[in-house]
């Protein structure tokens, strides 16, 4: 699975498109405070996030969709997530489609045709993740983890502060239960 495209979609109808070309080092260059390091949280949210941590400011108060385009062997999948509602932090509308090749929408043509839910079920599928469950030791009190595509994230991307970090090796390392979470899921990756 490779990104071709992150698309957003504003609120006044428009798109703006960031285009990657696929199996080659994609380096985004620009002025400071234009976005670049909300690609990453944009692609997150995308690929079932259960929050939106694109940060306050342009982006939030602008966009009505985020999408991206994703190139399989086989097919590309398009996936757009509608932007939270005012005071949410997240919103389970989606709107995905499957192609040999995927015309991207208009912004007219988007439409909660499907769930964020769905759309994680379907890529842990297409990318041939296998159910399985994580052991937890009796006298643990955290819950087993469903391994999904959605964990794979955390060996995916690398924010630019992860990047120089000294003392974390993977994104969202330094969050709350994600470390857990990374020594529960790392041997199934591996």
């Amino acid at each position: 699975m490779q990104i071709k495209k992150i698309s957003l979609y504003g609120k006044n109808g428009e798109r703006r498109d960031v285009d990657f070309t696929p199996s080659q080092v994609n380096i985004i260059t620009g002025a400071s405070k234009k976005g670049k390091s909300s690609l990453i949280d944009i692609v997150e949210y995308c690929l079932g996030s259960s929050e939106c941590s694109v940060a306050e400011g342009y982006i939030r108060q602008t966009v009505s969709w985020y999408s991206v385009l994703l190139l399989f062997p086989d097919s590309e999948v398009f996936i757009a997530r509608a932007a939270p509602l005012q005071g949410q932090k997240s919103n389970s509308a989606s709107h995905m489609m499957i192609a040999d090749k995927v015309d991207i929408p208009e912004y007219s043509q988007l439409e909660n045709s499907t769930n964020i839910n769905s759309v994680v079920a379907f890529l842990t599928s297409k990318l041939g993740i296998p159910e399985q469950v994580t052991e937890v030791p009796e006298e643990q009190t955290r819950s087993s983890i469903k391994i999904g595509f959605k964990h794979s994230r955390y060996y995916l991307f690398q924010g630019q502060d992860e990047v120089a970090a000294k003392r974390i090796l993977f994104h969202r390392q330094a969050e709350p239960h994600i470390p857990q979470a990374i020594i529960d899921t790392l041997p199934y990756f591996m």
